[in-house]
């Protein structure tokens, strides 16, 4: 199996940088090499899986045709894309994400409770892992088998059931996402991370996957710093990384998909108005004033100050 880094499009992810751990870690279980020429389907084709840490060049036609050939033909592609989305980092991967049912939006996630990392765009994500299936893969349990849950199922008590909702909405999978954007995930796309309910924008998709049957597989993540040698070691971003190359490369028992009626709740995204636009524009007083009178002279109080000689002693 070989893994392929991108530097093409002068990634924010280098190798050879501040993407040495990740690049050490891949090198143990795979080949890997790294792309700096113009992409061409010959060269993708010589790997199993591209990843693009943070383009920062516009891709061409002739690139994204090359990418789409490459996945119709079963290859695999993980693109980490950082806040502010393709307006910040000045490229145009949503073209080619949008035919997946996935887009990177021009925001940030910021956490609203200060909790172990100062920095409130350094978000640590405890309830964002909304795929099940990922959590048992990144923590390297066996998957159980489907008769023994269907037994479970029919003996369970109320309270039982209360702890496996508990159980299931406790993402079990503590990460952080730092300098990160949100994602758009619409069907065939599913959503695998979320920003959980403590980060802003609430419960929206931060990482989502596409996977066709005869067809590559595609992950997107919206933070390319969340692998960066600064983060790899941080809470479990190691285990997740792990997990979804071995996804993006076929192996193990992962499958990253939800049982029928349990697919993920997300919010709605919602705009906050732009306080500093609206604070620098002019606007009319809006209370009522006191009708003047005709005669202007009764306007001066000349109580507040008066220049006379009333102090001088005679």
């Amino acid at each position: 199996m070989e893994v392929m880094f991108d530097m093409s499009k002068k990634e924010q992810g280098n190798p050879g940088s501040n993407y040495k751990k990740l690049h050490r870690r891949i090198k143990q279980d795979y080949k890997v090499s790294t792309n700096k020429e113009v992409i061409n389907l010959e060269r993708l084709r010589a790997a199993n899986l591209v990843i693009f840490a943070g383009p920062r060049e516009m891709f061409t036609v002739d690139e994204f045709t090359a990418l789409k050939d490459y996945l119709a033909d079963g290859g695999s592609v993980l693109f980490l894309v950082g806040e502010g989305g393709e307006g910040k980092s000045n490229t145009n991967v949503n073209y080619l994400l949008e035919e997946f049912g996935m887009s990177v939006n021009n925001d940030a996630v910021v956490r609203t409770v200060y909790h172990k990392y100062h920095h409130p765009k350094e978000c640590l994500i405890t309830h964002g892992t909304i795929c099940r299936d990922l959590v048992r893969a990144a923590n390297g349990e066996k998957k159980k088998e489907k008769e023994n849950n269907d037994k479970l199922a029919l003996n369970i008590t109320k309270e039982d059931a209360e702890t496996v909702t508990l159980a299931k909405d406790d993402g079990g999978l503590e990460f952080v996402f730092p300098y990160g954007a949100t994602l758009n995930a619409q069907k065939p796309a599913i959503p695998i991370l979320s920003s959980g309910p403590i980060s802003y924008p609430l419960n929206r998709p931060i990482g989502a996957i596409h996977n066709k049957v005869g067809m590559g597989r595609i992950c997107v993540i919206g933070s390319v710093q969340m692998f960066g040698d600064d983060f790899l070691d941080c809470e479990k971003n190691r285990q997740l990384v792990d997990t979804l190359v071995r996804w993006l490369l076929r192996l193990g028992d992962c499958e990253l998909s939800y049982a029928y009626g349990e697919e993920p709740e997300l919010s709605e995204y919602h705009h906050i108005p732009h306080t500093q636009g609206l604070a620098m524009n002019l606007r009319s007083c809006l209370q009522e004033n006191e009708q003047l009178p005709r005669d202007f002279t009764q306007l001066f109080d000349d109580s507040l100050f008066k220049f006379d000689t009333d102090l001088i002693p005679e």
